[in-house]
């Protein structure tokens, strides 16, 4: 159940960010190019040991400029991100991802499924 729920994770963030699935499961810094024409896009995503950082083609040098050799805390401070959104898979290992009351909550995905870990 743990692997389907981490590859649900990862075919949909690898969809949303212009990546693969062996980049969201690296140690790198990864700079994409949104397919999508017509919109100015720039989404971070921090992942695992991963930074993905997802531009529109317009963005992405510039971007990429900008961003290079700042750490993980320091991509996410700069002033062209805003509105952060803070979504944590609860593991079940030593009591991680337990609410205050010992309970783990449920899990529901983007994808329309609920998983109780």
């Amino acid at each position: 159940m743990k692997e389907l729920i981490k590859d649900k994770i990862e075919e949909l963030l690898s969809k949303e960010y212009a990546c693969s699935r062996a980049e969201l499961n690296g140690k790198q810094t990864v700079y994409s190019v949104h397919p999508e024409e017509g919109q100015r896009i720039l989404k971070l995503l921090a992942y695992r040991n991963c930074v993905v950082i997802c531009t529109s083609k317009d963005l992405h040098k510039k971007v990429r400029e900008l961003l290079q050799g700042k750490s993980r805390d320091e991509m996410f401070e700069v002033p062209l991100v805003y509105g952060q959104t803070i979504h944590y898979v609860p593991g079940h290992r030593g009591g991680e991802g337990r609410a205050p009351d010992g309970r783990t909550p449920p899990v529901h995905s983007s994808l329309g499924e609920r998983f109780s870990l």
